[in-house]
């Protein structure tokens, strides 16, 4: 409906930068929140920006818009220009730096890049402009959780369920798992995937015996998908990395949430965590501005993460 009205609204006068600005917003949103409409909204955020931008270059929103969908992977779309990315989220703040938007979109490119501490203080910033932004919460837990700090992370995260929202809940589910708490994981796992009789026991299962065979499960899986019309290997490839389905984990744009999550451990010791990285050009972000904590450079141009 959003991007109705701001269609409507730029029908009706094509030079309403403000407009522009909103339609950029909520497209760059759209792959997120609406599944299965069969548009690819990337292209059409991008557009949207880059007009606001030359009606008016001082707002805000449109550099935020291109520093964080322009990075994002997908199915044939071209290599990210991460310093460009992060250039453009630190302009968009510069230009309003109540923009909590921004700081949210900025906090997870850190996140992404391993950076959890400046991930931290976006977030941080964030919350403090607006702390009933639930989804500036959930990523701090998420940031909190990839830094090691997990009854923080727990501390910061369950408050938001009480409200119902479930964005960051598949880096959760393997801390429940871990904790010997199978029903809540069970419980979150369901929320998650948000359709009937998702087979999330067999998720549970990989997590709790990563050795033991689990294709039969992964089946199952797949099957489920197909009957229900679910895009979860796309939308959450945490249940890949479970099962050890790196090669179809890797395809999806959403891995860059959880990458450093505890059900990405076993991956991120595998040749596929740095062909990912690699792909990215996140290994080249890292050899021009530092490697994170979590990473340590090898001899012969090689590295590792923890």
């Amino acid at each position: 409906v959003a991007i109705q009205l701001f269609e409507q609204a730029i029908a009706l006068d094509p030079n309403y930068a403000r407009a522009w600005e909103g339609l950029a917003a909520a497209e760059a949103v759209a792959d997120d929140w609406i599944l299965g409409d069969g548009i690819d909204h990337i292209p059409l955020a991008i557009a949207a920006a880059q007009q606001a931008m030359e009606l008016d270059p001082e707002l805000s929103m449109p550099y935020a818009v291109m520093g964080n969908r322009s990075v994002i992977p997908g199915f044939g779309k071209s290599v990210p220009d991460l310093s460009e990315a992060l250039r453009m989220l630190d302009l968009a703040i510069v230009k309003d730096p109540n923009n909590t938007t921004a700081w949210l979109w900025r906090g997870i490119q850190h996140y992404a890049l391993g950076f959890f501490d400046r991930a931290l203080a976006d977030f941080d910033e964030c919350l403090r402009l607006d702390p009933a932004y639930l989804n500036c919460a959930q990523h701090q837990a998420a940031a909190l959780l990839f830094r090691g700090d997990t009854d923080a992370a727990l501390a910061a995260f369950i408050p938001t369920l009480y409200e119902n929202f479930h964005s960051m809940d598949e880096a959760f589910v393997p801390v429940l798992v871990g904790q010997g708490n199978s029903l809540a994981a069970v419980l979150l796992a369901t929320a998650k995937l948000g359709e009937p009789y998702a087979p999330v026991g067999e998720w549970i299962r990989a997590i709790e015996n990563p050795a033991q065979d689990h294709r039969a499960g992964l089946a199952r899986f797949d099957r489920w998908a197909a009957e229900y019309r679910s895009n979860y290997a796309v939308d959450i490839p945490d249940v890949l990395l479970a099962f050890g389905d790196y090669e179809r984990a890797v395809q999806s744009p959403s891995l860059r949430f959880t990458i450093w999550g505890p059900g990405a451990k076993a991956f991120r010791q595998t040749p596929w965590f740095k062909q990912y990285v690699r792909s990215l050009r996140i290994e080249d972000y890292w050899r021009q501005h530092g490697f994170p904590p979590i990473c340590r450079v090898l001899e012969g141009d090689d590295f590792t993460c923890d």
